[in-house]
């Protein structure tokens, strides 16, 4: 099987299980299943698919151990406590020429005013963008309530929208 075959074929087992509704980890072993039958029929790039597997799985136990080791408990105004990390991952800098190598790790308590301003932004940024998945659900919601019983691709559709966009700037009616 080609690379190219492999992903019309993971499109494919994505859709039906889907369409069937059965749990990701099911279909995420059929993946499994293909990738190491075409490693084992020596395709190159299931070896390397296999291996990025592996490495983006112990990427993601790092940075799992390293938020819960970097945690504080913020106190709201009203007395709640709620946990959260102050581990980041951020730019990884040359010592030679300064120039972005990577990314690591790294709690807000061990940044400089200039890198805590920067991350500041970042996480402002990702509110903005939070924003506008918030504004395209109510426009969703508003959309469904004038089609009980549908689901929402059903009652965007019905009303003439394309499921590719959500247009934040129109009037629901």
């Amino acid at each position: 099987m080609s690379e190219s075959e492999y992903w019309s074929r993971v499109r494919g087992l994505v859709r039906a299980g889907d369409d069937e509704g059965r749990p990701k980890s099911d279909v995420s072993a059929e993946i499994v299943h293909l990738v190491e039958a075409a490693e084992q029929s020596g395709e190159h790039w299931a070896y390397e698919t296999l291996s990025r597997w592996i490495e983006q799985g112990a990427s993601r136990d790092y940075t799992a151990v390293h938020k819960d080791m970097h945690s504080v408990t913020y106190i709201r105004r009203n007395g709640q406590r709620v946990k959260k990390t102050v581990s980041y991952s951020r730019p990884k800098r040359s010592d030679e020429d300064g120039q972005i190598v990577g990314r690591q790790m790294q709690a807000f308590w061990d940044m400089g005013i200039d890198e805590v301003t920067v991350l500041r932004q970042e996480v402002a940024d990702q509110r903005g963008r939070l924003s506008d998945v918030v504004s395209g659900l109510d426009r969703l919601l508003d959309t469904m309530r004038r089609h009980p019983g549908a689901t929402a691709g059903e009652a965007w559709t019905r009303e003439g929208h394309s499921l590719d966009e959500i247009n934040l700037g129109e009037v629901a009616a």
